[in-house]
């Protein structure tokens, strides 16, 4: 098992003729990337410093059911999305994405990985584990 933690992030091309959110509710005022989803995701629930969570309402005009496509919008400049922290840490530092809100985050995501029973044992499940969770190791 391990754990992803998100954050908010936008290109610093979405800011040159908008204002940076400084709390949470001026969310509803940008396009904010969503995933598609039933229901629509239309609600982000942000955790400040202190672990008290708080729920905005977001909207935009860009939705997609694909992760990566996501991220591309959002290093494109279309809006604020949501990116895992160490890929926003990494493009903080190269100048291509912004922190949004950075008091805040998103509740960590727990990564697991399932397989038949009796499996572990087999070669390429072993080695599949090994590449998958230092995949995550470099992403988490």
């Amino acid at each position: 098992m391990h754990s992803v933690s998100w954050a908010l992030a936008a290109a610093p091309r979405y800011f040159a003729s908008r204002h940076k959110p400084k709390i949470p509710s001026d969310l509803s005022e940008h396009v904010c990337l969503r995933i598609v989803s039933n229901p629509p995701q239309n609600e982000w629930s942000l955790i400040d410093a202190q672990g008290n969570v708080e729920t905005v309402h977001v909207a935009g005009n860009f939705e997609a059911d694909d992760s990566r496509v996501l991220a591309d919008a959002t290093y494109a400049g279309l809006g604020i999305g949501i990116r895992p922290e160490k890929e926003l840490a990494a493009a903080v530092e190269a100048g291509t994405l912004v922190r949004v809100l950075p008091r805040y985050r998103f509740a960590s995501m727990e990564v697991y990985a399932l397989m038949s029973k009796g499996t572990s044992h087999l070669a390429r499940v072993s080695t599949f584990l090994d590449f998958f969770s230092e995949l995550l190791k470099k992403e988490a």
